[in-house]
Order: structure tokens, then C-alpha cells, then sequence
């Protein structure tokens, strides 16, 4: 990269009172005081510039913003990406039931004997039926008690109370349906009949070991196994049942359906169809297998906890797949219809590893949420957009599983395992709906707060400034929103107790000034101080002093940050894109040519002192800038500068000279347009490439989040670990660096 030295001899300085000759003068620097001509190079460069009561004055006009402070309000286009929204509802509670010990030597009123008659039982008294007897007997549950030690075969049974089977007693059942009675057994409780099994709502059933149901089974009720199940076609529609297996459960095919919520300890097992259905949860605490497919659907909640498997795994209706971190879901084909969702449990990546991905709709931010690593052949995208994922989302990533719980190994091991950084999705603030396309522009922090620009991208104007709380990664508000129906918004900075914005209007280029109280616009009738400019558009601004400096489709200018006067400017043959500071030095980005497509650029450097852009520290001519109509930002940073080149990418620029550079070349699309730079690390808002968090001893990517559904990444402001990025139409996506 050739260095261009800065010949002073080219530059006349003109002191002149009169805008209207600034505008047409031709002149390469201008700096404007009294009336008359000077041409004294130190006037200019001196630390502060000269103003008298007889110089040229600022073109002030006062217009109304509109200002809304209602935070509950405003704050409904939040939406939260964090911890708080990674489930959407918690699991049912059949996790929760649990069998009582069984008694060792119970109390009893009557004995069980020869002489026993149903009709004869008393009413809530209790009887026991000793070990080594055995009673065939109709059973009357007349608010009773039973205790089995020794073999009861039941004819039938009427009425409501409780059964127990201690260990070693035997009960044989009837093919009756269980209806308001309680049974808890210990010892051996065999059905009469293999043509099914009913549990109805009102009746509880526990068995302490293993049990098999057979086919044309229905439960409802509360039913407890306390180790395996077996069953052929499982049935659980009647409504609210609660059904827990400690262990494993086997089964040909199984629908759960009706707001049913079944918990399964270790491992499920079905050889055929699983459906889950109708608002009902199932909760596997290892690994789930299902042969032919499996279906959830209607709100419905499937929990695993190491391990799924199925040829075929179907979505739709708000259904939700949550696997716990470190999991693995395996399918030939995973089909995502309607709103459904999978989501993580837990602070480490799981993975989905499918053959194929079938997506409806574009905004999978929905769909896909915690740390998932998504591996796939081929998504078939139906939703006819480009597909927006959240940025923790991985796609075909290096996440390596090792053998664990109920799952096989996954990837490959880590040469050098250890954590990485990674970009966390916290949130999205969207644009406001002023029936056009508006797009957020810019963003600068103080404190918790974000400052967020806004304009109409196309013709016409329409502008905002919003204000944003972000009190922690999951609590982010907007505090304070303020517009005008004619005035765009380019850039803003904070200047203590007000905004002052750029940009532009059918006017021209402006500052606009807004005083803030607490941080916030004030309620009822705001005013804006309006401050006219040379050009078309003021495309950004720092405060350096007492002065504002400003970059403009005309050039670069010092202002007065008090009476706003000119005081100094650099026309420049195309347009000044950006300007700023790190507190020593400034750095300006211009254009060398108007051309619409393309155009070189230059940037020049100066000291911080230099208010009258007199004498360039450094000169460079950068590369070729392509579009034009993005933004270009740069950052000053000691003897370094970062520089956005569009599809050039981001360069270093240090003392002048060029030591470091980024590109990406899979996308053409692609164009850096914002960056900034903290102590470990440079961030990049690379447009449709997405943002990038690079290396700042090299620019080596650290991280990067790639797709944002084809939006544009046009600003980033970094605020300790927190990342704002203005992303367009999208609005404002706020991310934290985290380490995995």
C-alpha cells in the first residue's frame, strides 16, 4: 500500500464570513472567523480556534420530535434470547411421584379369612389378609383398606378405598377397569386377562418392580412402575394422567396424547410410532429410540436426557424438543412445520446431526435456541426467504461428544481441547413500525444504556433515536423512544445531558440537538435544535474538545459544540464517511470521486490538538470502495487504525503503513461496514457476512456469526462483554461473548 505525504503547499486557508461563499468556493481547506482574508497556516492548527461577536453564525432552526416514555410499551418489541427464554414452559410432574415404603407390619381392624363376605365390610375399616392364605372373594372398597400377605384372587370389586400388596402376597385381577381405588404393590399383582388394562382418572396404580401391560391397555389415572414396563400398543389419552417408570420402557407403538405427562428414568424403547400429542410432556432421562417415527406435535414437550434416535423425527403446532447439553439427537430426517422448537438445557453444546432439514419458515430464531451444533446433509428451505438463526447456533460445527449416558461418540476429538470463544444471542430490539422500511444506523453506550439511530432506507425520511436499558443479559428495555417524521438519523453521540445526532433531510445535511434528563428524552413537547450543513447528508460525528467535528457528503468541519458556528473545513472531491477519535489522534475516511458504484478512498490523520485539520499526521491512499452507500467506519487506536473497506474488507493501518487485513471471500454479498476495537479484540460488522470477532494481534476470526436470514450488519459498539450491532431492517441485535 503506497503512503501519500501530505503537501501542505497545495492548501490555502481562508478566514471568511459569508456560508454561502463556502458553499461555492473551490478551494481544498477552508477555515472560517472574522471577515476578512488571512492566510495564516498557525491560525488554523492552534489549540483552540478564533471567534469573534462579528463572525459568521450557525443556521439554527427549532422543530418538534415526538417523545414516548413508556417503557412497557416500547419494550414489547424486545425479545429475549437468554436463559429465561430458552424454555418455553416446564416439564409435567409425573418426575415427581413417588412410592411410599411398604408397611412392615401394618395395623388392621379384621382379618381376612373363610368367612370373610364383601357385604359384610364395615366402613372404613381396614382388614388383612395373612401369608399363606388364600381367598378368592369379591371385594367391597367401602372407603376399606386392604392389606395382602397372602393370595387374593378378586372376582370384582366395588365401591372406592385402597389396596396394598405386601412382599410376598399375590393379588390376581379381574378385567376390570381400576376406578376410585388406590393400589400399591410390593409383591406380585397379576392381570386375569391379557386383552388390556384400564386405569381410569380417578385411581392410582404403583408397583414397586417391573410390569407388562397388554395390548389394548389405557391409562389414565396415576400409574407408577417402579423399574421396567413392557407393553405392545401403548395407549395414554384420558386426560391428566401422570405415568412414571423408573427405568426402561418397551413398547410397539405408543400415543401420548391429551395433556398427559409421562417421566421415563433411564431409557425409551419403542419399535414402531411415537406420538406425543395435545399439550402432553415426556421425559427421558437417557436415551430414546423409535423405530419407524417419531411425532410430536399440538404444544406437546419431549425432555432427553443423552440420546435420541429415529429415521424420522416430525415437529409442527409449538411443539418443543429440549435435550440436555452434551446430547445427541440422530435422524434421517428432521421435519420443522409450523412454529416448533428444539432448545438446549444447560450451558454446553448438544447436537443435532440429521441427513436432511425440512424448515417452513425463515425465522428459525425461534426454532432453534440454546447451544446446538446443527449437522446436515441438506436443509430444504420451504419458507421461500433466507433462513435467520441465532448466532450461538452452530452449523456443522467441531463440537465433539464423547461416549456418555445412552449416546455413541460424536465428532472428533480436540487435538488441544479447551474453551473457545463464542457469541451468545441475548436479544433483538425490532424496528419500529412506521409503515416503511427503517433501519437502525447507529448505537452508542453510557453505562447500561444504548443510544440507537434510526433512518428510512430508500427515499423518503423518517428518523428515531431510541433508548435501551440492558440491565443484564436476560433484562433489556427500551427506556425511551424519540422521532420525526422528516428528518433522518445517520450517527449520534451523547454530549451529557443531550443527543446530538446527524443526518439528513430534503433540507440537506444537519446536527440535531435533543437535551436528555436521566438519561432519557422528556415527555410532552420535546424540541430539537436543528443545525444546517454544506451538503446533502452528515454522515457521522465525534465531540473532540470544545469542538464537534463532522463528516459530510461535502466534506470534514469543525463546529463549535456551544454556538455551532464552522469553524474549520476540509471540502473533499467525494464523500467524508466517517471520522474518530481515540482521545490523541483523528482519523477521517473520504472518498475520491463521487462515482455511484465504486470509488478509492484516502484517509487522513490527525492530532487530536489539530481542530482545524491544518497538518495529517499520515496520509494513506486506501483500496477500492465497493458499494458506496454503506457505511465505512474506521477506528483510531493508538498508532493503529481500522479501517472498513467494504468488499474489501477490514484493514490496520499502523503509522501509516498497513500491517494486518480480513476478508471473506464465500460471500459476495459481503461488505465491512462497521467495526470497533477493545483491548483483546476487533469487531466487525461485515453486512451480509454478519459479524465477526477477529484477533487483534493478527485479525485471525476468533468468532463469527454468519446467519442472520440475509440482513445487514451495518454498525457494532462493544461495551465490556456485551456486543450492540445495528443490523438493518432487523433493528438492533444485542450478543455477549462467552467462553465454550
Amino acid at each position: 500500500m503506497r503512503k501519500t505525504n501530505f503537501d501542505l503547499s497545495q492548501k490555502r486557508f481562508l478566514f471568511r464570513g459569508d456560508r454561502g461563499m463556502l458553499a461555492a468556493s473551490g478551494k481544498t481547506a477552508k477555515c472560517l472567523g472574522v471577515a476578512a482574508v488571512m492566510v495564516a497556516m498557525a491560525s488554523c492548527s492552534q489549540d483552540v480556534l478564533d471567534d469573534v461577536a462579528s463572525g459568521p453564525t450557525a443556521d439554527l432552526t427549532k422543530t418538534e420530535v415526538v417523545v414516548n416514555n413508556n417503557s412497557a410499551e416500547l419494550s414489547k418489541r424486545v425479545t429475549m434470547y437468554g436463559k429465561t427464554a430458552a424454555r418455553s414452559r416446564a416439564a409435567g410432574d409425573a418426575s415427581a411421584l413417588a412410592m411410599p415404603e411398604a408397611p412392615a407390619s401394618p395395623a388392621y381392624d379384621y382379618e381376612m379369612g373363610d368367612g370373610y363376605h364383601s357385604w359384610e365390610a364395615k366402613s372404613g375399616k381396614t382388614y388383612y389378609l395373612p401369608a399363606g392364605k388364600s381367598l378368592e372373594t369379591q371385594v367391597w372398597f367401602n372407603d376399606n383398606v386392604y392389606y395382602v400377605a397372602g393370595e387374593l384372587v378378586i372376582s370384582s370389586y366395588y365401591g372406592k378405598g385402597k389396596l396394598v400388596v405386601l412382599p410376598g402376597g399375590q393379588v390376581r385381577y379381574p378385567s376390570q377397569p381400576l376406578n376410585d381405588i388406590e393400589v400399591l404393590n410390593y409383591g406380585e399383582f397379576r392381570l386375569a386377562s391379557d386383552k388390556g388394562f384400564t386405569v381410569n382418572n380417578n385411581a392410582v396404580f404403583m408397583t414397586s418392580g417391573d410390569f407388562s401391560l397388554p395390548d389394548g391397555s389405557n391409562i389414565g389415572g396415576t400409574f407408577y412402575v417402579g423399574n421396567d414396563l413392557e407393553a405392545e400398543k401403548l395407549i395414554l389419552s384420558q386426560y391428566g394422567a401422570r405415568f412414571h417408570v423408573g427405568n426402561s420402557l418397551t413398547a410397539d407403538e405408543v400415543q401420548i396424547t391429551n395433556s398427559n405427562s409421562v417421566y421415563v428414568g433411564y431409557s425409551m424403547s419403542v419399535s414402531g410410532r411415537l406420538e406425543l400429542n395435545s399439550s402432553s410432556d415426556l421425559y427421558v432421562g437417557c436415551g430414546l429410540e423409535a423405530g419407524r417415527e417419531l411425532y410430536v406435535t399440538n404444544r406437546a414437550l419431549l425432555y432427553i436426557g443423552s440420546y435420541l434416535s429415529s429415521p424420522v423425527i416430525s415437529m409442527d403446532s409449538q411443539s418443543l424438543l429440549e435435550i440436555k447439553s452434551g446430547s445427541l439427537v440422530e435422524t434421517g430426517a428432521l421435519y420443522m412445520k409450523n412454529p416448533c422448537t428444539v432448545t438446549t438445557d444447560g450451558d454446553d453444546y448438544a447436537v443435532v446431526s440429521a441427513d436432511k432439514i425440512e424448515i417452513n419458515q425463515p425465522n428459525v430464531k425461534d426454532m432453534f435456541t440454546g447451544w446446538l451444533d446443527i449437522h446436515y446433509k441438506e436443509i430444504d428451505n420451504r419458507s421461500g426467504s433466507e433462513l435467520e438463526w441465532l448466532s450461538n447456533i452452530r452449523h456443522n460445527g467441531d463440537t465433539y461428544l464423547p461416549a456418555a449416558g445412552c449416546h455413541p461418540s460424536f465428532g472428533e476429538r480436540p487435538a488441544e481441547p479447551g474453551p473457545g470463544i463464542v457469541i451468545d444471542h441475548i436479544a433483538q430490539v425490532e424496528t419500529s413500525d412506521h409503515g416503511h422500511y427503517i433501519s437502525a444506523t447507529c448505537i452508542q453506550t453510557v453505562g447500561d444504556k444504548a443510544y440507537v439511530s434510526y433512518h428510512t432506507r430508500g427515499s423518503g425520511y423518517h428518523g428515531c433515536v431510541e433508548v435501551l436499558n440492558v440491565a443484564s443479559d436476560e433484562n433489556v428495555a427500551i427506556l425511551s423512544f424519540m422521532e420525526h417524521p422528516s428528518l433522518d438519523f445517520n450517527h449520534l453521540i451523547v454530549d451529557g445531558d443531550r443527543i446530538v445526532a446527524a443526518g439528513d433531510s430534503k433540507n440537506g445535511a444537519f446536527l440535531g440537538v435533543v437535551g436528555l434528563g436521566g438519561g432519557i428524552f422528556q415527555t410532552g413537547t420535546a424540541e430539537m435544535t436543528r443545525i444546517g450543513l454544506e451538503g446533502a447528508s452528515t454522515n457521522c460525528l465525534i465531540r473532540n474538545g470544545s469542538y464537534f467535528q463532522v463528516a459530510t457528503n461535502t466534506g470534514y468541519y469543525t463546529l463549535d459544540a456551544n454556538t455551532f458556528v464552522t469553524m474549520a473545513a476540509v471540502p473533499t472531491a467525494g464523500s467524508s464517511k466517517f471520522i474518530h477519535t481515540d482521545g490523541a489522534s483523528i482519523g477521517v475516511l473520504s472518498l475520491s470521486d463521487n462515482n455511484n458504484t465504486q470509488s478509492m478512498a484516502q484517509l487522513n490523520q490527525y492530532g487530536a490538538s489539530d481542530y482545524g485539520f491544518a497538518s495529517p499526521v499520515h496520509t494513506v491512499d486506501l483500496d477500492m470502495i465497493t458499494p458506496v452507500n454503506g457505511k465505512n467506519v474506521l477506528n483510531v487506536d493508538g498508532n493503529d487504525v481500522y479501517v472498513c473497506l467494504g468488499a474489501n474488507g477490514v484493514k490496520r493501518y499502523t503509522n501509516g503503513t498497513e500491517t494486518a487485513s480480513f476478508k471473506v471471500d464465500d460471500d459476495v454479498e459481503a461488505a465491512a461496514n462497521g467495526l470497533a476495537v477493545d483491548g483483546r479484540y476487533v469487531y466487525v460488522a461485515y453486512g451480509h457476512g454478519g459479524l465477526f470477532v477477529l484477533d487483534k494481534s493478527d485479525l485471525s476470526v476468533v468468532a463469527s456469526y454468519r446467519y442472520a436470514g440475509g440482513k445487514s450488519a451495518n454498525y457494532v459498539t462493544v461495551s465490556g462483554d456485551i456486543l450492540y450491532v445495528a443490523y438493518g431492517l432487523s433493528g438492533v441485535q444485542i450478543f455477549k461473548l462467552v467462553e465454550k
